[in-house]
């Protein structure tokens, strides 16, 4: 089963770095973010698109967004890896000619002895989790991407066929969502944006990510609120209009459903650690 990972759809910049040591297994996933793994020590299964690689110590896992992809120990190993999760438009410049079409043939890669040096140097250890990281830190973090995905880029091809027809509608319909949430569209929109009728979204929403197109779009916009609720002075009915919500009752509704919480419980919640 293909599972969204809504902490990792975003409409910002936001970054997550995180250590990990322990028997490590994520089921099939997708999210907006590129995520990029470093083994540190072990050995860890990476699944794209159906086929499996094994990182060792040393070696780098990169994710495309919209990628299906999980990952996993052998039974009784351990692995001791380093993460991030991240916007393209951090690195926007690195992206190839193509790349919004074409897969990467391979995900894993071992960089060079000198890349590797000049990572375990200056990774950061920001703890179990760190999201929306302060100016510094997502400073020093770019300054790591940019040599890992030149030396990526260099080494790995991209692959002469495109993406599944389905996955690759799902790609196109989050990427055309993650860029107009905030307007008034529907399926019916995006499918004419996309070139993808509206039924073979629908069925691809359903079929892969066990989702509809509403709750695609409300999960951009929640997102795009919490950071506007948690950043900014606006009112709640404001932040609703904000993020795309044509009512303050249909934003307070998708809110609690996505989160938990009504968005004044959540900015009461989240004031502190502000």
């Amino acid at each position: 089963m293909l599972q969204v990972k809504k902490k990792a759809f975003s409409a910002t910049d936001a970054m997550i770095a995180s250590f990990h040591n322990t028997r490590y297994l994520v089921p099939l996933h997708i999210h907006q973010l590129s995520e990029l793994i470093y083994v540190l020590d072990g050995e860890l299964t990476v699944t794209t698109s159906g086929k499996d690689e094994t990182a060792k110590k040393g070696d780098i896992a990169i994710i495309q967004p919209f990628q299906p992809h999980r990952y996993y120990t052998k039974e009784g190993a351990n692995v001791h890896l380093w993460m991030i999760l991240f916007s393209n438009s951090v690195i926007d410049d690195m992206n190839p000619v193509g790349a919004n079409k074409y897969v990467f043939e391979k995900s894993v890669f071992t960089p060079s002895d000198e890349l590797k040096r000049f990572i375990e140097k200056r990774m950061l250890d920001t703890g179990e989790e760190k999201v929306y990281l302060d100016k510094a830190t997502l400073r020093k973090l770019k300054s790591l991407l940019y040599p890992i995905f030149d030396e990526y880029i260099d080494a790995v091809p991209l692959a002469k066929e495109t993406r599944k027809l389905k996955a690759n509608s799902i790609a196109e319909a989050m990427i055309y969502i993650s860029e107009h949430f905030r307007e008034n569209i529907d399926l019916d929109y995006v499918s004419s944006q996309i070139g993808y009728s509206r039924s073979h979204i629908s069925h691809s929403l359903s079929t892969m990510l066990s989702l509809n197109f509403r709750d695609v779009l409300n999960m951009f916009r929640v997102e795009y609120a919490k950071k506007l609720i948690l950043t900014t002075d606006l009112s709640m009915y404001l932040v609703g209009l904000e993020s795309g919500f044509v009512s303050e009752r249909t934003f307070h509704r998708a809110f609690r459903k996505s989160i938990g919480y009504t968005p004044l419980e959540y900015k009461k919640k989240h004031a502190r650690s502000i």
